[in-house]
């Protein structure tokens, strides 16, 4: 049923609408933790729903498209990081720490769900995989200590990710 719902969202081109979605509403984000929030469900693996070989297409194919719309997000977050210094603490949680922290549970989730083998596409030298790692290292590596701690889901998903 998962294989089926992931092959009619691809077929349908869901995956590719979701990414004119985001680029042109990456500043509202309402829109754009919503869509971060719908990657997160599809990797998080709820009662073994997915059970994909690791190895599968399907997992390559699922995670290169959310690695695209991630990598895009997380670009325009380390590109803002100085124009979100200005924000209230209110809203800065809303654009920019939640954006981190649902990035690093996604990472987490698909490491954990074991949706692909990511030995084979670092061998491989996949383009998305690389910039994915590297964008979500980069937003852990600029974020302040003292503006971790002040968020609770922050630290959160920084300890997930480090526990997997």
């Amino acid at each position: 049923m998962y294989k089926q719902f992931i092959e009619n969202l691809s077929w349908m081109g869901f995956f590719e609408s979701l990414e004119g979605i985001l680029n042109y509403y990456y500043q509202h984000p309402l829109i754009s933790n919503s869509v971060l929030k719908f990657f997160l469900e599809l990797v998080t693996n709820r009662g073994n729903r997915i059970s994909l070989d690791s190895n599968s297409d399907m997992g390559t194919k699922l995670f290169k498209y959310i690695a695209k719309n991630v990598n895009a997000i997380g670009a325009l977050l380390i590109k803002l990081e100085n124009d979100h210094r200005n924000l209230p603490p209110n809203e800065l949680y809303i654009r920019r720490y939640k954006p981190i922290a649902l990035i690093i549970q996604i990472a987490t989730n698909t490491i954990a769900s074991k949706l692909v083998n990511f030995s084979v596409m670092m061998n491989y030298k996949d383009q998305d995989s690389l910039e994915f790692f590297e964008v979500m290292f980069t937003l852990i590596y600029i974020t302040p200590q003292e503006e971790v701690t002040a968020y609770i889901k922050v630290p959160l998903g920084f300890n997930m990710l480090i526990t997997q």
